[in-house]
């Protein structure tokens, strides 16, 4: 589990993620929600359905409306990491390739073992970098060159700040 999550704006500490997202709806901080609904997105379902609780014991829930935009959310945020674990390797070799085959044949490896590999860590974050750390082993594994490498976190980072913006 995460221990906190911040952006330049926001700093939201474990535990109090609900609180942060009501608290910037009441004072009108409409520029920090988003970071601050990514936070509630990433908490359990429990967490998510029943609320946290503050420091001092008292109970933090989501209004009705506020639940069902989250769990919107959370589904919407599942569907864009699927998305992006499905095509991310949905590519031919680097113009710039020292082992178009070696490669060529890894990026359909990876395509092909899609569902056993990366359906078991979907839904942890859409922002998260799991994928680039993949590629990342690949590439010290010898697996594919440092140049396909280089191009697959570049699509992967690429995406994920998409995601972001959008």
């Amino acid at each position: 589990p995460h221990q906190g999550w911040s952006s330049p704006s926001v700093n939201l500490k474990r535990g109090n993620e609900i609180e942060a997202f009501n608290l910037f709806r009441l004072i009108g901080r409409t520029e920090m929600l988003p970071t601050a609904l990514y936070s509630c997105c990433r908490l359990s379902t429990r967490e998510v359905v029943h609320g946290q609780q503050r420091e001092d014991g008292t109970p933090e829930a989501f209004s009705p409306e506020d639940l069902e935009r989250c769990v919107d959310a959370r589904m919407n945020l599942l569907m864009l990491d699927a998305q992006i674990a499905a095509s991310i390797f949905d590519v031919d070799p680097s113009p710039a390739c020292i082992s178009p085959s070696m490669c060529h044949e890894q990026l359909a490896a990876r395509r092909r073992s899609l569902p056993s590999r990366y359906l078991a860590v979907l839904g942890t974050s859409p922002l998260t970098r799991y994928i680039a750390n993949n590629i990342g082993q690949l590439r010290l594994a010898g697996a594919i060159c440092s140049s396909c490498a280089d191009m697959l976190i570049a699509r992967d980072s690429s995406s994920r700040l998409q995601i972001w913006k959008n």
